[in-house]
C-alpha cells in the first residue's frame, strides 16, 4: 500500500470516496426530511420554512 495525496488512490479505494457516500446520503435525508417538513398539512408557517430550509441544506452537500 502507497502513501498519497488527496485524491490520490491508496490501495483500491481513492482517498474520500467514504467522504462523497456519506454527504450523498446526507443530502438524500435532507430532501425527505425537507420535503416532509414542507408538504405536512398541519405544518404550520414557520415549520414550511424550516423545511425549506433543510432542504436547501441537501443541495448544498451535493
Amino acid at each position: 500500500m502507497s502513501i498519497g495525496r488527496v485524491g490520490v488512490p491508496i490501495g483500491r479505494r481513492p482517498v474520500g470516496q467514504g467522504w462523497r457516500v456519506f454527504l450523498l446520503l446526507a443530502a438524500a435525508f435532507n430532501f425527505v426530511v425537507g420535503l416532509l417538513a414542507m408538504l405536512s398539512p398541519d405544518a404550520i408557517l414557520d415549520a414550511r420554512l424550516i423545511g425549506l430550509l433543510v432542504f436547501a441544506f441537501g443541495v448544498i452537500y451535493l
